[in-house]
């Protein structure tokens, strides 16, 4: 019987499923068959603590190696011949902390401050739609400097959802702060009975009038309310079906 350890180096190129990215690990399998040799003839096995070295290896920004495990078999070949196989199974993992850190905190305090501004008052709408303008351009800049530090992918990344989703939620906010500001102003339909006492000249608007524009402020402050509990509940519940899905 005649044995020998032999070092070998090998790089070989790993295909990620950039799907879930940031929050699943990705199997990268290495094997390596005994062609010429029959398993009676030569059984090649993993030999020394720990039988693969990985130092220095070069891996995709925001992952690392997580766990690697050698193991060696006895395969049926060809003609029913039996040969030995040479398997590595390296678990490439994300680096979960970086993308929340970096992207997932910022995008919800960036939604949750858009919500503030369903506590304004409708007639401060310069405030609400100044809130919700920041909130969507400060979204939009972690949304693009996340994807220069993520690998390029064709595929839609859990990552890409998780942003596109809050950007769409801060959106809304902007469109809710607009359409309750259009249905303050919203004229009531009729005649209004006409005042001798009120000056026709004001050097500022009569917000007291209870006439003009009444069932439209009705309308706003229902829309108001209802945004308060519908915008929280649907981002909750997008956040539930997204991390049980992605994680």
């Amino acid at each position: 019987m005649v044995s020998w350890t032999q070092k070998v180096y090998y790089s070989f190129p790993c295909k990620l499923n950039l799907k879930s990215y940031p929050l699943r690990s990705h199997p990268c399998v290495l094997r390596l068959d005994s062609v010429g040799y029959l398993s009676g003839e030569m059984e090649p096995e993993w030999s020394g603590e720990p039988s693969v070295r990985y130092e220095g290896v070069v891996v995709s920004h925001g992952y690392a190696i997580a766990k690697v495990d050698p193991t060696s078999k006895t395969f049926l070949a060809v003609g029913h011949k039996t040969k030995r196989q040479l398997k590595l199974l390296v678990e490439v993992a994300p680096r979960s902390g970086w993308a929340v850190k970096h992207t997932v905190i910022p995008m919800v305090a960036t939604v949750t401050t858009a919500y503030l501004g369903f506590f304004i008052n409708i007639r401060g709408v310069c405030a609400r739609v100044i809130i919700c303008m920041l909130s969507l351009v400060t979204a939009a800049i972690f949304h693009e400097s996340t994807y220069r530090k993520v690998p390029p992918a064709h595929d839609t990344m859990a990552i890409e959802v998780f942003t596109g989703t809050c950007l769409a939620f801060i959106f809304v906010a902007v469109v809710e702060s607009v359409v309750v500001d259009v249905l303050g102003h919203f004229p009531t339909k009729g005649r209004q009975p006409l005042s001798t006492k009120r000056n026709s000249f004001a050097l500022e608007p009569d917000l007291t009038d209870d006439h003009a524009s009444s069932r439209g402020q009705v309308a706003a402050l229902w829309l108001d309310r209802c945004f308060r509990v519908l915008y929280p509940a649907g981002f909750l519940a997008f956040n539930a079906v997204y991390w049980v899905v992605y994680n």
